[in-house]
């Protein structure tokens, strides 16, 4: 659990590209981290692996996000949410390989 604790300590409240994100555990169920109150909180998801994201400029590739979040453990998956328009909507999800690489 060390790793993704290191990404929430790290990265939640960090700027990126002019902007203050928001990391903290994925939430239960659809919707990622809308129903944890407050940005990472110690409470783990379903999947301990997953971490969720917000508040990214549009514009910050997601490989330079992908990148952050890689100095902290093995990312299994990194998925940016995107609109029907094709454009992102500045949030999404980290999975690192096992629980102990997310926290």
């Amino acid at each position: 659990p060390a790793q993704a604790q290191a990404a929430i300590d790290n990265l939640n409240g960090a700027e990126v590209d002019g902007r203050v994100i928001n990391v903290e555990y994925e939430a239960s169920g659809k919707g990622g981290g809308k129903g944890a109150k407050g940005a990472g909180s110690a409470q783990a998801s379903s999947n301990p692996c997953r971490l969720f994201f917000k508040n990214t400029l549009f514009e910050t590739p997601s490989d330079f996000l992908n990148g952050l979040f890689r100095k902290f453990g093995y990312v299994v998956s990194f998925e940016m949410n995107v609109g029907p328009d094709g454009r992102t909507k500045g949030c999404g999800a980290v999975q690192y390989r096992t629980p102990a690489e997310a926290r």
